[in-house]
């Protein structure tokens, strides 16, 4: 009767599985880290541009107040001056 020892090819294979999962573990720890690094970078160049969006919108409504002053400036201008010419053609007609 002829013996076959099975325990070395068992022992190789659960090496081999043990690399595997060794390697497999390695593939995506580090494919978790980029992912994680990748993430931050898009977080702080959201809040970099919120923010940038914000002082713009900030500096816009500044703009637009000054400019509804001198809008009502010139609206005030624009009465004055027909009054003026209402003034003025009384006084021709007059």
């Amino acid at each position: 009767m002829i013996k076959i020892n099975l325990l070395p090819q068992l022992r190789a294979k659960k090496v081999r599985k043990q690399i595997e999962i060794q390697y497999q573990l390695w593939f995506f720890s580090t494919l978790l880290v980029v992912l994680i690094l990748v993430l931050g970078y898009f977080w702080f160049y959201l809040n970099d541009r919120i923010q940038n969006l914000q002082n713009e919108r900030i500096a816009m409504t500044q703009s637009l107040g000054a400019l509804k002053e001198k809008v009502k400036e010139v609206e005030g201008f624009e009465k004055d001056k027909k009054i003026f010419e209402e003034k003025i053609r009384i006084i021709r007609m007059g």
